[in-house]
């Protein structure tokens, strides 16, 4: 599994292990593309009836 850094100062967002923890947890999919100059990211996490 790969980690990915940023480079920005202050503050990141919620980082991508805890969003792979998530979507982990409600059984969703999670897609990472990473190209020079590009970090593209697809979450899907699927809908329940409470």
């Amino acid at each position: 599994e790969r980690n990915y850094v940023s480079t920005k100062r202050g503050e990141h967002g919620l980082g991508m292990k805890h969003v792979k923890i998530l979507v982990d947890k409600y059984n969703g999919y999670l897609n990472l593309q990473n190209e020079p100059g590009i970090f593209a990211s697809e979450v899907t996490i699927p809908l329940t009836d409470n």
